[in-house]
C-alpha cells in the first residue's frame, strides 16, 4: 500500500496507458486488489477449526490507514483485538492437533518354554483407546505382519503391547498375560522396524528375555511445523527452566503458535504465539541447568529463551520459527558454534543442513527469500513461473494439449492474487508460450487459445472480463503482436490440415480452429468479420494446402517407386523400358492422389462444414487445384510415351472411375481436361483397331484351312474375340461425355456388322467353291470342311449382339 501511495505522488512510477485518464483509476484498482487480497486472508485458515473456536487472525487495516505485513516484523499482538484493545487468551482448542499412529505388530522371540503347539496373540492399544487383536498363532510360529490404526489427539501418546498364552483348560478363564511392552512415541519417532524387549508379567513364567518387533508410525498433521524437546524460560510462559515438549503450530495463513504438552493430554499446558518476535541464536547460557545450544524469540521488551541438546535440532528449530515469524533478517549461528563441513560427518544430517545452506547461498535463494516482495518484478517471475509448470505438463505421459493440471491452476491463481498480477498479462504470457510450441510443432488444443485470446480481447477492448478498466500500453502492443502471430499460426494450420490434424484428430480441433480464424480476424469483440473476408482467408490456405499436399504426396510416390521398382527397372533393356516406368509412376502417383481426397472427404469434410456451410464449394476447388497440379505431370508422361502405344488408358480408367462417382468432381474442370487429353488417344485406338481387324481378316480366311476350331475355324474366332475385345474396352473406359461414348458404341457396333458380314461372305464362297468340286463325286460323305464353313455361318448369326 505505501507503493500505491508513492506511485500516486509521483505518477512518473506508473506504467504507461493507451489513455491517459486511466492512471487514477489504475491507484483505485491496486488499492481494491489489495484490500480483497487482505479479506480473503482474514478469512483462510490453514485446517477446519472447532465451532468453540474464538481465535482468528488479527484485522489488516485498509489502504487509508498505516499497513504494517503481518509477516515481517509487525508489532501487534495476534491476541490484541481491533475493536476494544484488550487481550483475549488464545483458545487452547485452536491448537489441538489429530495424529494417525500406525502400529505393525510382526514377530516375537525368546519363548522357550512353552509348548510348540501353544496358541498365543498379541494386543495393542492407546492408553485411554481402543484395543486391538493379532491372529492367533502357535507358539512355535510367532509371526503375525498385523497393522493396527489409531487416531489420537495425544502429541505424546502411551501404547501399551501386551502377549498372550491361550487358556487350554477345559474350564476357561482369561487368558495369561506372558509379557507387556510401553512404549511412548513422538511425532519424530523412528519409523523403522526394531526390536524391543518386553517386561515378563506372568508369575512363575521362566522366559524372561523375550522381544517383539514391531514398527510404529506415527504421521505429523500438516499444520504441526517442528516438534521436540526443549528447555524453556520466560516471563510470562514456561516461568520455570525445565525440560518440556514442545510444538510449533500454524493455525492460520499467517498465525503460529509455541505450545508444551505433557503426556496423554490433548490440550497443551502453556502456549504463546510467535506474532512480530525476532528468532535468534545465543550464547551458552551457564546459570540454567540444562540445555547446551541456546537460542531465544524477543518481542518488545519480553524474551523466550530456548535450549536443545543437540545443535542440529536447534537449527532446525530456528529455521521452522523463522520462517513462521517471517522476519526480514535471517538467523545467523555465532561463530563459535558453526561446526564447519570438514568437522562434520560426511552424511550427518548437520552436513546435509549446512550443505544445503551453502547452495542456498551460492544460487542467491537467501537473498531471493529476504527481498521484500514490494520491490520486484512479479510479472516477470509469473511468465517465468508459468513458462516452466507448462513444460513440466507437456511432459506429461499423459496428453495435455496445454491445459494445466488443477493443482498447477490453484498455484498460478494464488500467485496471481497474492502478488497483484494482471490477469490480461497472464493470458498473454501464456498465449505467448502456446504459441512458442505450436510453432514448433506441438500438439495445442486451439480452445485453450481461444479462451485466453477472448479474455485479451475484451480487456483491450474495455470489456472488464476480470472487473480490471485500465488499458497498459504494453499490454495493447503484446495483444497486436499475438493476434499477428495467431494468424499466421491458424492460417499454418488450415494450410496443413492433413498434418497438423492427422486423420482429423484431436476430434473437434479443426473445427474449433476454422473459429477460432475467424474470431482473429475481428477488428473488435462487437463488429462480425465479413463472411467473404473469411472466405478469401481461407480459400487462400486452401490454394496453399492443395500444392502442399499434392508435392508432399509426388515426393511419397517418387520413395515408394525407388524402393519397390528399382530392381525391376533394372531389369528393362528396352527401349520402352523409360516410358513404362514413367506410366507406372503416373499410375501409382493417380492412386495415391485418390486416396488422399478421399481421406479428406472422410476425416475433414464434416469438420470443415461444421464450421462454414459454404466450405464445399472451396473444399471442390481445393480438390480441382490439386488435380490441376497432377495434371501437369500426367500431360508430360502422354507426351512422353511413343506413337501409338496404349499403356496410358489405366491411368484414365483409375482417374475416370474415380471423378464419375464423384458429385462434386464429375464433369468438372480436371474432368474435362482428362476427357480431351485422351480422347485423340481413343479415337486413334479405334481407327487402328478396325484397319488391323480388317486385315487380320483378308489375310486370315485366304489361308483359312477350315480346320475346326471351338465355334469355328481360327479366322472366325479371331474375329469375334477382336471385335468383342474392343467394345469391351471401350465400355469400360466409362467415357464421361455421353454423345461421344454413344457415338464411340454405334461406331464399333458397325464396325462389327461390316466385318461379320464380310466374313459370312467369304465363307459362303469357300462353300460354293467346295460344292462345286463335290458335284463330280460319288461318294455320300460331307467333308468336314463343309461342316466347319455352316459352323461358322451359325456363329456368326448367334453373336449378332456385336453389331
Amino acid at each position: 500500500m505505501q507503493k500505491v501511495t508513492e506511485m500516486e505522488k509521483n505518477r512518473k512510477l506508473l506504467p504507461k496507458f493507451v489513455v491517459k485518464e486511466m492512471e487514477s483509476l489504475f491507484l483505485e484498482e491496486l488499492r481494491s486488489s489489495i484490500n480483497l487480497l487482505m479479506s480473503n486472508l482474514e478469512s483462510l485458515p490453514v485446517s477446519k477449526g472447532t465451532t468453540d473456536s474464538k481465535y482468528g487472525l488479527r484485522k489488516f487495516g485498509r489502504y487509508n490507514n498505516s499497513f504494517r505485513r503481518s509477516r515481517r516484523g509487525t508489532t501487534s499482538s495476534i491476541s490484541k483485538s481491533d475493536t476494544d484493545g484488550g487481550e483475549t487468551a488464545l483458545n487452547k482448542l485452536d491448537v489441538v492437533l489429530s495424529f494417525n499412529l500406525e502400529v505393525i505388530v510382526q514377530e516375537v522371540q525368546g519363548l522357550k518354554s512353552l509348548p510348540p503347539n501353544r496358541i498365543i496373540y498379541c494386543t495393542m492399544e492407546i492408553e485411554g483407546g481402543e484395543k486391538l487383536q493379532t491372529d492367533q498363532t502357535e507358539s512355535a510360529k510367532p509371526h503375525w505382519d498385523t497393522q493396527g490404526d489409531f487416531t489420537t489427539t495425544h502429541p505424546l501418546p502411551v501404547v501399551k503391547i501386551k502377549l498372550y498364552a491361550e487358556n487350554a483348560r477345559i474350564i476357561r478363564f482369561d487368558d495369561k498375560e506372558l509379557a507387556k511392552l510401553v512404549i511412548r512415541p513422538t511425532p519424530s519417532t523412528n519409523k523403522t522396524a526394531e526390536w524391543n524387549k518386553m517386561e515378563t508379567t506372568a508369575k512363575g513364567f521362566p522366559d524372561k528375555d523375550i522381544k517383539i518387533r514391531l514398527t510404529l508410525r506415527m504421521d505429523r498433521p500438516q499444520n504441526l511445523k517442528c516438534s521436540g524437546y526443549l528447555y524453556a524460560l520466560g516471563k510470562h510462559v514456561w516461568k520455570k527452566w525445565k525440560k518440556r515438549f514442545m510444538i510449533l503450530v500454524q493455525v492460520s495463513q499467517y498465525t503460529f503458535a509455541m505450545c508444551s504438552y505433557k503426556e496423554k493430554k490433548s490440550d497443551p499446558t502453556e502456549m504463546t504465539t510467535l506474532d512480530g518476535h525476532i528468532i535468534e541464536y545465543t550464547e551458552a547460557v551457564t546459570e540454567y541447568d540444562g540445555g547446551r545450544f541456546f537460542f531465544n524469540a524477543t518481542k518488545d521488551n519480553e524474551a523466550l529463551l530456548f535450549a536443545s541438546d543437540d545443535e542440529n535440532e536447534r537449527h532446525q528449530w530456528v529455521q521452522a520459527m523463522y520462517r513462521a515469524t517471517g522476519q526480514a533478517v535471517k538467523p545467523q549461528p555465532p561463530p563459535t558454534t558453526t561446526v564447519s563441513s570438514a568437522k562434520a560427518p560426511l552424511n550427518s544430517p548437520l552436513s546435509k543442513l549446512q550443505g544445503d545452506t551453502d547452495k542456498a547461498r551460492k544460487h542467491g535463494m537467501d537473498a531471493f527469500c529476504t527481498t521484500d516482495p514490494v520491490k520486484v518484478d512479479h510479472s516477470a517471475y509469473f511468465k517465468n513461473l508459468q513458462t516452466l509448470t507448462l513444460d513440466h505438463r507437456l511432459n506429461d505421459m499423459f496428453a495435455s494439449l496445454g491445459w494445466f493440471s488443477p493443482g498447477q491452476i490453484f498455484v498460478l491463481d494464488e500467485y496471481c492474487a497474492r502478488y497483484g498480477v494482471r490477469g490480461c498479462h497472464r493470458h498473454l504470457s501464456y498465449l505467448d508460450d502456446l504459441l512458442a510450441r505450436a510453432e514448433r510443432g506441438m500438439a495445442i488444443d486451439p480452445t485453450l487459445m481461444h479462451y485466453s485470446f477472448e479474455f485479451c480481447a475484451s480487456h483491450v477492448h474495455g470489456n472488464r472480463p476480470d472487473g480490471i478498466g485500465t488499458v497498459i500500453l504494453a499490454e495493447k502492443e503484446k495483444f497486436d503482436e499475438v493476434k499477428e502471430r495467431l494468424r499466421h499460426l491458424l492460417e499454418y494450420q488450415i494450410t496443413n490440415f492433413r498434418y497438423c490434424f492427422p486423420m482429423g484428430r484431436p476430434e473437434g480441433a479443426l473445427k474449433s480452429s476454422l473459429s477460432f480464424l475467424e474470431r482473429v480476424l475481428m477488428k473488435d469483440i462487437v463488429t462480425p468479420v465479413p463472411p467473404e473476408e473469411v472466405k478469401s482467408v481461407i480459400k487462400k490456405c486452401l490454394e496453399s494446402a492443395a500444392l502442399v499436399n499434392y508435392t508432399k504426396l509426388s515426393a511419397q510416390a517418387k520413395m515408394d517407386d525407388n524402393d519397390g521398382k528399382q530392381q525391376l527397372l533394372h531389369n528393362h533393356e528396352n527401349h520402352n523400358g523409360q516410358p513404362m516406368r514413367k506410366i507406372e509412376d503416373i499410375l501409382h502417383l493417380a492412386e495415391l492422389c485418390i486416396d488422399l481426397l478421399q481421406q479428406n472427404d472422410e476425416c475433414y469434410e464434416e469438420e470443415f462444414k461444421s464450421a462454414f456451410t459454404w466450405f464445399t464449394d472451396l473444399l471442390v476447388e481445393h480438390s480441382e487445384i490439386f488435380w490441376s497440379l497432377f495434371a501437369v505431370d500426367l500431360e508430360s508422361v502422354i507426351l512422353s510415351q511413343p506413337p501409338d502405344t496404349w499403356e496410358g488408358f489405366p491411368v484414365f480408367q483409375v482417374l475416370n472411375d474415380y471423378l464419375i462417382h464423384n458429385p462434386y468432381m464429375a464433369g468438372g474442370t480436371f474432368h474435362q481436361q482428362l476427357k480431351n487429353m485422351f480422347a485423340p488417344l481413343v479415337v486413334r485406338y479405334v481407327d487402328l483397331m478396325e484397319s488391323s481387324i480388317a486385315q487380320s481378316i483378308h489375310k486370315g480366311f485366304e489361308k483359312e484351312t477350315w480346320k475346326a476350331d471351338e465355334h469355328g475355324c481360327a479366322a472366325s474366332e479371331e474375329l469375334i474375340w477382336k471385335l468383342d475385345a474392343l467394345q469391351t474396352f471401350i465400355s469400360n473406359l466409362h467415357w464421361p461425355d455421353e454423345v461421344v461414348a454413344k457415338h464411340f458404341e454405334q461406331r464399333l457396333k458397325l464396325m462389327a456388322a461390316d466385318m461379320i458380314e464380310s466374313c459370312v461372305k467369304r465363307t459362303l464362297e469357300a462353300y460354293e467353291a467346295w460344292m462345286q468340286r463335290s458335284r463330280t463325286s460319288t461318294d455320300f460323305i460331307i467333308p468336314s470342311e463343309i461342316c466347319v464353313m455352316i459352323n461358322v455361318v451359325l456363329h456368326f448369326k448367334s453373336e449378332v449382339s456385336l453389331c
